[in-house]
């Protein structure tokens, strides 16, 4: 029968370094609350218990930076996931924005008109990229920056070329960079107001 490599000397890594782990986290992920950090930094050792041989094989080459990189980037993945479950939990809550009463009356005409123009800008930057794809690639960065993901993963959800998602993306992220055209107005209050709200 096999038997599992020892963990005692691994773990009593991992709980010296949980201190420097939370600190890690919260500074990668600073909108996160203590509760999640902690979450984040115990799926190291839940992951320690659930594959021992890879870290024990790290232990073994006796140099603790490898070995912290190991717990670093497991906490970081399970940081990286809770923060995109929750946007995609608050997402879903603004998806039948026609058919739910959100309680914000005062703010929702302005999360809707955000919206609106988010999606107006990526249309642009898709069409600009690539005319005969544009459904696609606008629905692939809509995905991609309300679902995340990496480039690839959602130009194969969507059929189209990673190197059109990437530049997409990447003119999306130019427009909100790159300063106002002269002349162009800030956006008040007044624009607000007169922004129907469908």
């Amino acid at each position: 029968m096999p038997t599992t490599p020892s963990l005692s000397p691994v773990f009593s890594d991992y709980v010296r370094a949980k201190p420097k782990l939370e600190r890690y986290v919260q500074a990668k992920f600073p909108r996160l609350c203590r509760g999640h950090v902690e979450d984040a930094v115990s799926a190291v050792g839940l992951a320690l218990v659930m594959n021992p041989t890879t870290f024990q094989m790290l232990h073994n080459l006796k140099d603790p930076s490898r070995l912290l990189g190991l717990f670093k980037r497991v906490a970081w993945r399970a940081a990286r996931a809770t923060v995109r479950r929750r946007a995609y939990s608050a997402e879903r809550a603004f998806e039948h924005e026609d058919d739910v009463h959100l309680g914000l009356d005062a703010a929702q005409p302005l999360t809707l008109a955000l919206r609106r123009d988010l999606e107006k800008i990526v249309r642009e930057a898709a069409t600009e990229t690539s005319p005969p794809q544009t459904e696609r690639l606008a629905a692939a960065v809509m995905d991609q920056l309300y679902g995340g993901g990496t480039d690839g993963e959602v130009a194969e959800r969507h059929g189209v070329r990673r190197e059109y998602v990437n530049r997409a993306r990447q003119q999306v992220t130019r427009h909100f960079v790159s300063p106002p055209p002269s002349g162009s107005r800030p956006l008040t209050s007044a624009t607000l107001a007169r922004t129907p709200c469908r």
